[in-house]
């Protein structure tokens, strides 16, 4: 459980008060689902389907599950988990259970991964003296990650208890068949390593033909030979494996590299230089780090990796370089939100400008259009010392719009109860006397709280009369400090 709730805090969209309830209700919540999982009663809560940009085109789906369900979910994959991971090869860098027993933040985990799984294809393309590298990945892979398939061959690996898989089947196509999703919920640990175990026929193909090597991170595949004939065969043979089991390739992130494209692709000369000398003080690194950022955000498209990797030294310089580049830029590259965003809120107090473009951007409807980009920016107003009039009425506009999603009302909630004004605690109870979805109602409960409008006795009865709430009251009624949003 204490996992699920660390890795949840770092979701996409998280939840509004860290589950900051369902921890401290959790020796109850565990009860009582052992108790519908033993009598059969057991059927998880049909999840919430969130769009989120992956590109300032395309939304990818994040599925939320309820808290329980989650913790359902990680717990059945993790008692399976180690027969998956002892059947992947040395070629699979993501999601190691090593690395997932070793670091609890999903994000630090991923780097690091990522970066092994980076310099190992670089060590592999060292071993050739006329190196070609082919690069691919699949086309959303979670999603069509067929189960049948899926449970079929989990049914013939040894030590994978048959009530383990039934559970797990069981959990897996409910969520289906409540919801709109299909496939792997994305966004969970659990999904990745099974989502492992999904490719190893992928894997056992590229590692029983002779000449070629390869490593994969998730569905980011590299191969690499001496011969470009022998990797476009190859490539044949694992779109058919691909598509036996329903999985497509994607056709416009699949490409040849050779000689220095390879390099340019796996290392950066430059970027090593930057790295040393921050770590040395060298004065003329922040100007090279500011140049790196200048020519990722005039590349078309933008370079992502190079914004990255300058936007994150620039913030722990406490550098507003990139500052004259994302405020009239940001709801251009919503994709870069959860990298931008922090960087705004870090400067917030010192840069009055930043304030007035989050004003602008999130009243205007031609370019607010991004809600999880909307949530970031409530997100880091509810964080901040103080925010202007106009920024406060903003987030009150945006909590009392029944057509904004929940998540986003949920964090302007927050927001507007961090700074309420005088006269606005009435409001504040109306609308939650109103509401009726109840993420919101949730979310304004707890607004109510932080702006001491939630006595004992009023929590009492709340839990009395709306059982959806009694897990948040009873917590509430501890009287705790809730966590940042």
């Amino acid at each position: 459980m204490r996992r699920v709730a660390t890795e949840a805090a770092q979701d996409a969209i998280p939840d509004v008060i860290n589950n900051a309830d369902y921890v401290h209700a959790w020796p109850a919540l565990r009860e009582d689902l052992k108790t519908r999982v033993a009598n059969g009663s057991y059927v998880p809560r049909p999840p919430e389907i969130v769009e989120v940009a992956k590109s300032s085109l395309v939304t990818r789906p994040i599925t939320r599950l309820a808290f329980t369900d989650r913790v359902y979910y990680e717990a059945l994959v993790w008692m399976i988990a180690d027969q998956i991971d002892s059947l992947l090869s040395n070629a699979v860098f993501s999601s190691r259970l090593a690395d997932i027993r070793r670091r609890r933040s999903p994000r630090s985990r991923g780097v690091n991964a990522w970066n092994r799984f980076n310099d190992e294809a670089l060590e592999l393309s060292e071993r050739y003296e006329d190196a070609v590298m082919l690069s691919s990945d699949i086309s959303s892979f979670f999603e069509y990650v067929d189960l049948p398939i899926l449970f079929d061959e989990l049914g013939n690996v040894d030590d994978c208890a048959d009530d383990v898989l039934q559970e797990l089947r069981h959990l897996l196509y409910r969520l289906s068949d409540n919801s709109d999703s299909w496939g792997l919920p994305q966004g969970h640990t659990a999904s990745a390593i099974l989502s492992n175990f999904y490719l190893l026929p992928l894997d056992a193909l590229l590692l029983r033909s002779p000449g070629v090597e390869h490593v994969r991170y998730s569905d980011d595949l590299k191969l690499f030979s001496d011969s470009d004939t022998i990797l476009r065969l190859r490539l044949r043979e694992c779109i058919t494996i691909l598509r036996s089991r329903h999985l497509n390739v994607a056709a416009n992130k699949t490409r040849l590299s050779t000689g220095a494209e390879i390099a340019d692709e796996l290392t950066d000369a430059r970027k090593d230089a930057v790295k040393y000398g921050l770590e040395v003080g060298d004065t003329s690194t922040p100007a090279q780090l500011r140049a790196m950022f200048d020519e990722a955000t005039t590349a078309t498209p933008v370079n992502e990796r190079d914004v990255a990797f300058s936007v994150y030294r620039l913030q722990a310089l406490g550098d507003p370089h990139a500052l004259t580049w994302i405020l009239p830029h940001l709801h251009e590259v919503p994709y870069l939100a959860s990298l931008l965003v922090p960087y705004l809120g870090e400067l917030f107090d010192q840069h009055p400008e930043i304030e007035l473009a989050v004003q602008s951007l999130l009243t205007d409807s031609a370019r607010n259009i991004y809600p999880d980009l909307e949530q970031q920016l409530l997100r880091m107003l509810a964080r901040a010392r103080n925010i202007s009039e106009a920024s406060y009425r903003a987030a009150w506009a945006i909590l009392s719009d029944e057509q904004k999603a929940s998540y986003v009302r949920a964090f302007a909630a927050r927001c507007g109860a961090r700074h309420i004004r005088p006269g606005d605690h009435a409001a504040l109870r109306s609308l939650f006397d109103h509401a009726t979805d109840p993420e919101v109602r949730r979310a304004l409960l707890a607004a109510l709280y932080e702006s001491e409008r939630a006595p004992n006795h009023l929590l009492g009865s709340l839990a009395a009369s709306d059982p959806t709430l009694g897990t948040t009251c009873d917590y509430l009624r501890t009287r705790p400090r809730l966590p940042p949003p």
